[in-house]
């Protein structure tokens, strides 16, 4: 008689098989559970980026202005937070002060500069804002009496905005400013020592939707 094999005595099975596919059974879902779950971390990274993304373009883009073109295309010019727009250009009148070189850099650290006016109608936009002394983009730290940008070109004689009398280097005045303290502010370029600390008006290229 042959020896009696290992049998389930409600089924009549082998206990071997069931154990197999038991086995079977908990690879299959450990491997779907991991699975779900590496997927649904990616899913939740992937909208936690799109989610900061949007934050971030949402903080850039506060500003949008409706413009039409020489060929009479539409587009939108759009500004960060807290900046201003005139005509394609974006800018930033600081509250804090700084001297004019910590100034530049701050512009710089913002993507932008310390503000080229380059005509009468973007003098005149900036004189509307003014409320105290902001430095501007212009020095002559290089050479005395040789204007520079702070982009590193020459000024431009055509445009130019000096206050009568200006500039005058009375105590080795190598920076520029707008704006004045007391009563009356004074609309139009002034020197100033570049160690003095005063506001800043930052500019940059607007950006197009």
């Amino acid at each position: 008689m042959p020896p009696a094999e290992n049998v389930n005595a409600e089924k009549g099975k082998p206990v071997e098989g069931k154990t197999c596919r038991s086995n079977w059974d908990m690879i299959v879902l450990t491997v779907f559970c991991c699975l779900s779950l590496t997927t649904t971390f990616a899913v939740k990274l992937h909208y936690e980026n799109l989610r900061e993304k949007i934050a971030n373009l949402t903080n850039q883009m506060e500003l949008c202005i409706k413009t039409i073109q020489a060929d009479k295309v539409y587009r939108w010019e759009c500004c960060p937070r807290d900046w201003l727009w005139f005509r394609g250009s974006c800018y930033y009148f600081s509250n804090d002060e700084m001297n004019w070189n910590q100034s530049k850099e701050n512009c710089k650290s913002m993507d932008s500069h310390l503000v080229i006016i380059t005509s009468k109608e973007e003098q005149d936009f900036i004189e509307k804002q003014l409320k105290k002394v902001y430095w501007i983009g212009l020095s002559d730290q290089e050479r005395e009496g040789v204007w520079k940008l702070v982009v590193g070109t020459s000024l431009n004689n055509s445009t130019i905005f000096w206050k009568k009398g200006q500039p005058n280097n009375q105590k080795k005045e190598d920076c520029a400013t707008m704006g004045g303290l007391g009563r009356k502010i004074i609309l139009k370029w002034m020197d100033h020592s570049c160690s003095f600390k005063y506001s800043r008006i930052c500019e940059k290229a607007a950006s197009y939707l």
